[in-house]
């Protein structure tokens, strides 16, 4: 009869007994149609897992050909993932937490910049020195997993040769500038239209006027 039931079967006296049918069709098919959905959910959710887990395979692939390091913190200090440039650097952390393996501490460290980033919930950029004496220009992006839990992203671009090159610019210009200021004779740079854009000490004694007055005005007016 394409029917289901629970059954039940007793012995009320001696040699008797007694057996009660009670028909649970319509629970038989709900529990039917349940077993159905969850098997459609897990068939679901595995396939979703394994789009995510695609998704942050290609993901790592993309952060392991950046010439920069990049690497995923979570709340408790410790490295999710590092990329070849970080690892080549600074080694693996093996499960350790950052300060521990980076600076050999037992505890974060008082000055750290990156968490900001997971205080505020806000993009957080500042510079580093690494264990290599290595200056990185560091970026550090809160999100949320796909599993819900919270992480860093960072990446740092090594600017080691840069800010060496930006210190031989300053000394370069404040040698230049020694020059200038122990020249004896009034030396003025003025702009294509005319105005005075700097000038030495000299210039500052022969006319009597302060750089902040000559600076900005004209040099006829000067001349004058």
């Amino acid at each position: 009869m394409q029917k289901w039931y629970a059954i039940s079967a007793f012995s009320p006296a001696k040699d008797y007994f007694a057996v009660i049918f009670e028909d649970v069709s319509e629970a038989k098919k709900v529990e039917q149609e349940l077993m159905k959905e969850k098997e459609n959910l897990e068939a679901r959710v595995h396939e979703r897992t394994k789009e995510v887990t695609d998704e942050r395979q290609r993901l790592y692939s993309i952060l392991e050909t950046l010439p920069a390091y990049v690497v995923l913190l979570d709340k408790d200090y410790r490295m999710p993932f590092a990329n070849k440039v970080f690892r080549e650097r600074f080694g693996d952390s093996l499960g350790r937490r950052c300060y521990e393996y980076l600076f050999n501490r037992d505890s974060s460290c008082e000055d750290c910049e990156t968490y900001k980033a997971l205080k505020t919930n806000m993009p957080h950029r500042w510079e580093w020195t690494g264990p290599d004496a290595r200056v990185y220009d560091v970026y550090d992006f809160p999100f949320t997993a796909a599993d819900g839990s919270f992480l860093i992203l960072e990446m740092g671009i090594d600017i080691t040769e840069r800010k060496g090159a930006e210190k031989k610019i300053r000394d370069a210009s404040l040698y230049s500038r020694s020059l200038i200021e122990a020249s004896l004779d009034p030396l003025v740079t003025i702009s294509a239209e005319g105005k005075i854009t700097d000038v030495n000490e000299a210039t500052v004694t022969v006319t009597g006027c302060s750089r902040e007055e000559l600076i900005g005005s004209k040099l006829l007016r000067l001349l004058h």
